[in-house]
């Protein structure tokens, strides 16, 4: 699958993308929220890897408008955060899961392979029809 994964801390953000790479997926790696959208565009990606907090901005305002943009791609974000308003927000927001930091490779490839064969079967059952608005094939 390929995933576009936004994660500030450097040395983390290496870790888990030589993980997801030897567990099969083709992953691109951002260290900041700049140019975004444009890194969307650019990559394709299947699957948004998201980190809560990167830097002093919180990417959570950007979900609204990636889901709105991008109804079709799946977003998982990460946080430290276990506040349930917090998760909630992300929910609400567009976010097809939250995981909890620290990452656990194993958790995260398992729900990527699932919004994986999710998002595939959504897709068959919907071609030939048009949509106005898609939402996460998790809950499809």
């Amino acid at each position: 699958m390929r995933i576009l994964f936004i994660e500030d801390d450097r040395a983390l953000s290496e870790l888990i993308t030589q993980g997801l790479t030897m567990l099969g997926h083709e992953t691109s790696l951002l260290n900041h929220l700049d140019n975004l959208l444009g890194q969307i565009e650019e990559n394709h990606p299947e699957l948004l890897l998201l980190d809560l907090e990167i830097g002093d901005r919180n990417a959570g305002h950007l979900l609204p408008f990636i889901h709105d943009r991008y109804p079709q791609l799946p977003v998982i974000v990460a946080s430290s955060h276990v506040e349930g308003e917090i998760i909630a927000h992300c929910y609400e927001s567009g976010a097809c899961h939250y995981v909890k930091k620290p990452y656990d490779l194993r958790e995260l490839d398992y729900l990527i392979k699932s919004l994986s064969s999710k998002s595939s079967t959504h897709k068959q059952a919907r071609s030939g029809s048009v949509a106005t608005r898609s939402t996460c094939p998790l809950t499809n």
